[in-house]
């Protein structure tokens, strides 16, 4: 997992339990490498929700490789 994202997970989580989250419905955008080649994009985003008529937080991570890797190894992970 890059160190960018679970740096980013672990920052909204320590601060989930507040109210009034700063970033709330925003999307964070990454570039994924392997050593020197650019392997793709991520987005992290977190977004307010209800279920069963409680107010919760979705929190959202995508990857997806670029279309030269793609050819030997596609990735789409939601």
């Amino acid at each position: 997992m890059n160190k960018k994202i679970f740096i980013s997970i672990l920052f909204i989580l320590s601060i989930l339990w507040g109210s009034n989250l700063p970033f709330e419905n925003e999307t964070l955008y990454y570039s994924v490498g392997f050593r020197s080649f650019s392997a793709g994009n991520a987005t992290l985003s977190l977004r307010s929700d209800t279920l069963n008529n409680n107010n919760t937080y979705l929190l959202i991570s995508t990857l997806k490789t670029n279309s030269f890797l793609s050819k030997f190894y596609k990735v789409r992970d939601v």
